[in-house]
């Protein structure tokens, strides 16, 4: 097969390559993913080679490359681009026929990054990124030094770096580099020109300022496009060691920032009719419905994902937890063994098509959790933190698995942090913290959970019901037992919530409690 480039500007105009069928669409990334392979047909490039060859001083994961390569082999065919395991990528097809020596002009430069350094962008200096509808942009610009002094202008620099490196951990987020973002350090400055210049989704900015022992820091995430303010937030603490209390202001802003920025990604794609139908669009939807607690909303947007993109890894994932999630709430008639076949099949999938994706970790965690294998569970959530970083969701769901895995303090203590860091979390989420403070004998602590969730549906209800027991309160417990809807199972749930304790005397607990409450076991 012959690809034939053609003219670079047309090609860089309408992302488009001349295949064996006629016209075929790709993106600019992934145009210039195929250029750098045609450099050297049939030798392996290296990920890294590829990661500065497309996105020059940017902090980018390598999940951005897979997402550019499964389009390149889509549109090409899955023979053309081969994976070298460990190494790289390769160009496994006839060498192409150029038609005419690269030229870019100034007017079509800036739809590609590395067509607009090859025009003569200088090294160092901000370029246009080209809009990827499958992944959100964001630069994290120098938080200004509102006290003045050295000590604080250390401060306020550590802060914007090591958040800029806990971002690029996320695998759906393309992250300016420090290097670029540097640039823009006066006390002023203008964001929409910023914005206009980077061009990314989003811009977070930031203040940072000492009084006496106190520190305070405040963020704001602003809506390139608009201008508009997406989320913001101040954090404050004492000041006694400097790289403590960086450590510490880091993690608080990323465990709530990483919450918001996927909301407010998925409002703004759903405003952009280019991308509103997109696997990546659908799947933000699904979390903005999961959030919600509405598990059927949730599992549905996941389905359409799956269907727009068969190989999207993080929609499989989101389907394996929601089927295994919904043997709980009893969704369906379907039966428990029908539900966790399903469940599994959907986890394995996400796991076979990117084991490294700490999102997809953190699913199968909850899923394999859910289907009463804590300790593997354990293994998933573990994994997940040491490649991912820490935001809210994660320190609930690993909080979670560590105090059914017998470690109850510090899965508590994580579970507290997550709620103080997001109050807007899944309510699936706060019965978790519920749960926690049942089994270390917190009942009216575990009730006043309860009140924190609006509209909770009726198996979480069963929670609440096992504390009141514990307290003396039968006729209470036994008054939401009464109110259990029409074929709703309650030994299914209760079997069903049992095996997910790695210990018997965890389990024996739980059992009691539902005994106590009313339940006929």
């Amino acid at each position: 097969m012959e690809i034939k480039f053609g003219e670079y500007r047309a090609v860089l105009r309408s992302r488009q390559l001349h295949g064996p069928s006629g016209l075929i669409d790709i993106s600019a990334r992934a145009f210039d993913i195929l250029l750098e392979l045609l450099k050297n047909p049939g030798e392996v490039v290296r990920k890294g080679a590829l990661l500065d060859a497309v996105w020059p001083n940017l902090a980018v994961e390598e999940n951005a490359l897979h997402v550019h390569v499964s389009g390149l082999r889509k549109a090409l065919g899955s023979s053309l681009i081969v994976t070298v395991h460990g190494r790289g990528y390769k160009y496994a097809g006839p060498n192409p026929q150029t038609i005419e020596p690269p030229f870019v002009d100034a007017q079509y430069g800036e739809s590609s990054q590395h067509f607009a350094q090859r025009a003569g962008a200088v090294e160092g200096q901000p370029t246009k990124v080209a809009p990827n509808k499958e992944l959100t942009s964001i630069a994290v610009l120098p938080f200004k030094n509102l006290t003045g002094d050295v000590e604080n202008h250390i401060l306020a620099e550590g802060l914007a770096e090591d958040i800029i490196t806990e971002l690029a951990r996320y695998r759906h987020l393309l992250v300016t580099g420090h290097r670029i973002s540097s640039q823009f350090n006066e006390k002023s400055y203008d964001l929409a020109a910023i914005s206009k210049e980077l061009g990314v989704d989003f811009i977070l900015d930031g203040s940072v300022r000492l009084a006496g022992n106190a520190i305070r820091v405040v963020v704001e995430l602003i809506d390139a496009e608009t201008g508009s303010h997406a989320w913001g937030d101040r954090f404050y603490c004492e000041m006694t060691d400097i790289f403590m209390v960086q450590d510490e202001i880091v993690g608080a802003v990323i465990g709530r920032l990483a919450f918001n920025l996927t909301e407010a990604a998925g409002r703004k794609r759903e405003r952009d009719p280019t991308c509103s139908s997109s696997a990546y669009t659908h799947f933000l939807q699904a979390r903005v419905a999961w959030r919600a607690g509405d598990g059927l909303q949730a599992l549905a947007w996941a389905q359409k994902a799956v269907e727009i993109d068969p190989d999207y890894g993080r929609a499989h994932a989101y389907i394996g937890f929601f089927h295994a999630f919904g043997n709980f709430g009893q969704w369906t008639d379907m039966g428990v063994t029908e539900i966790d076949r399903m469940a599994l099949a959907s986890i394995e999938r996400a796991l076979a098509i990117d084991p490294g994706d700490p999102f997809i970790l953190q699913r199968a965690s909850m899923t394999y959790f859910l289907l009463g294998e804590p300790l593997k569970a354990l293994r998933y959530a573990e994994t997940a933190v040491s490649v991912s970083a820490h935001d809210s969701e994660m320190l609930a769901i690993r909080g979670m698995v560590l105090v059914y895995c017998g470690d109850r303090a510090k899965g508590c203590a994580m579970l507290e942090r997550a709620v103080t860091l997001e109050s807007r979390l899944s309510p699936s989420l706060y019965v978790s913290l519920m749960e926690a403070r049942h089994m270390i004998g917190d009942y009216a602590g575990s009730l006043a959970v309860m009140e924190m969730i609006p509209n909770p549906p009726y198996y979480m209800k069963l929670y609440e019901a096992a504390s009141l027991a514990r307290l003396g309160r039968t006729d209470e417990a036994r008054h939401i037992l009464d109110q259990a809807p029409i074929g709703f199972d309650l030994f299914r749930f209760v079997h069903l919530h049992v095996r997910s304790c790695a210990l018997t005397s965890d389990a024996s607990h739980w059992l009691d409690s539902f005994r106590l409450a009313g339940i006929d076991l």
